[in-house]
């Protein structure tokens, strides 16, 4: 009987599970459709089951890590000239750059430089210019400006031609050419020269080159027209030839007397006849003057 009503009450909440709509046990393991009434917030596509989201505002995204991005079939890019200073020419896709300020240019290799109108460049200091690194062909005329007086060095002998037969002049009183004395004196003799009567002393020779007078003055214990001195210039004959020019008598004890240059080597001969030993005393000396 217990057996009997147990089965009773199971057939009685079959039925009424049935009754009110819930699923049956045997059910609860298959898929069944499932039909949402009304309208969520979440949308689902009912064609391909996709999520649609909708902006209604602006978003911000953030990226984590360094994003890889690739752009295909070469777009156009355009920046609003307007607002930005880097601007892409929609026709050659190039960057156009506007200069504000100075713009200090780094150039690495050796560039080539035409030039076109006049350059007008300043340099500080003194640079160093090597002409043999870079070559420079004038396109025009050059107008170059120096600051200063520089130093100008002309080596070579180079030679000067003034075309058109000009009229060179120096002015007088601005650009006189002035030609300052040049003199030079030496003794005659390093010591006294003790001449026996019916004697002679030589001096060593001098170079008379550059000068145009010899100075000579002479000193010596007689005062007689028997002991004098010659002047002697060498002959363009040779170190061995030499040939008298003038003959000065040593009158005074301090006789001095002038000779014109007859060539670049000259010395003088003593020459005593006075009857005794003269004496020619170291002081004597010779002037050459231009």
């Amino acid at each position: 009987m217990r057996n009997i009503r147990r089965y009773i009450c199971l057939i009685a909440c079959a039925t009424i599970l049935s009754a009110i709509g819930a699923t049956p046990l045997w059910a609860v393991a298959r898929t069944t459709p499932v039909e949402i009434l009304n309208t969520p917030f979440v949308g689902i596509d009912p064609d391909n089951c996709t999520v649609k989201a909708v902006q209604a505002e602006p978003w911000y995204m953030n990226i984590l890590g360094t994003p890889n991005f690739n752009v295909a079939n070469s777009p156009t890019v355009k920046i609003d000239g307007t607002t930005n200073t880097v601007k892409i020419d929609a026709t050659t896709n190039t960057v156009k750059a506007t200069q504000s300020g100075a713009w200090n240019v780094g150039i690495t290799g050796t560039p080539s430089v035409a030039q076109s109108g006049t350059w007008n460049v300043g340099v500080s200091s003194m640079p160093t210019v090597n002409v043999n690194t870079h070559a420079v062909t004038q396109s025009g005329t050059w107008n170059v400006g120096i600051n200063g007086t520089p130093g100008v060095s002309v080596s070579n002998t180079p030679s000067v031609t003034v075309s058109n037969s000009p009229t060179v002049r120096i002015d007088s009183a601005a650009n006189a050419v002035d030609t300052p004395t040049r003199g030079y004196a030496m003794l005659l003799f390093g010591s006294n020269q003790v001449i026996p009567t019916g004697s002679q002393a030589i001096s060593s020779a001098f170079n008379c080159s550059g000068y145009k007078e010899v100075r000579f003055a002479i000193s010596t214990n007689y005062a007689a027209s028997t002991i004098y001195a010659s002047v002697e210039f060498q002959s363009p004959l040779g170190a061995t030839y030499w040939s008298s020019v003038y003959t000065q008598s040593l009158n005074n004890h301090y006789t001095a007397f002038c000779v014109p240059v007859y060539n670049a080597s000259c010395r003088v001969r003593i020459v005593n006849n006075v009857g005794a030993t003269a004496t020619i005393y170291s002081e004597s000396w010779v002037y050459m003057v231009n």
